[in-house]
């Protein structure tokens, strides 16, 4: 009997061992990658190598910001297409409406980026488009989700520089034809 209980203990004994050599290795690769992230951050040399060039459906927003504050190359115009033609991906791709949320955030956060960075007639070809596209047919309940949203044109109001749009042109532009 006593030898069965020195097996129990020593097979105990051994999946502790084991479980604490686990540990010991995980608690250590969660340390090289966080001094890996620090040092990315810090400005190593091999540091922020991951350019985003790409926004995909994954994604699209991080992607989008991350191509549209990239300082090292001048990305926004690439960046503002690529969002309007994920947008529209996502619109004509919806299986009654399953996808049109996402195309909404991603059209808010094109919006923004387009006020911020004096691209107002960007966006606002893009909403025009958008707008004769889906307000009626199979996907005009992504344009009354737009118009929801109030997602409207930019005014010259929010971008002196680059828009030429009246309040009450934004205003009706809502409105369904």
């Amino acid at each position: 009997m006593e030898e069965q209980e020195g097996k129990e203990k020593k097979r105990i004994y051994w999946k502790d061992i084991i479980a604490k050599e686990e540990e010991k290795a995980e608690k250590m690769a969660q340390e090289a990658e966080a001094e890996r992230i620090k040092l990315g951050k810090d400005g190593d040399d091999k540091g922020d190598e991951r350019e985003v060039k790409e926004i995909t459906s994954i994604n699209p927003i991080a992607d989008f910001t991350s191509m549209i504050n990239d300082r090292k190359t001048d990305r926004v115009g690439e960046a503002i297409s690529q969002m309007q033609k994920m947008i529209e991906r996502f619109v004509e791709s919806s299986l009654a409406g399953d996808l049109f949320d996402k195309a909404i955030d991603c059209l808010k956060g094109l919006r923004e980026a387009c006020v911020r960075e004096d691209e107002a007639e960007s966006f606002n070809k893009f909403a025009e488009k958008v707008k004769s596209k889906f307000q009626k047919g199979e996907k005009a309940d992504f344009f009354k989700k737009m118009a929801n949203n109030q997602i409207t044109l930019i005014t010259k109001h929010e971008s002196k520089i680059s828009s030429n749009v009246e309040q009450e042109e934004a205003n009706a532009f809502l409105e369904l034809d």
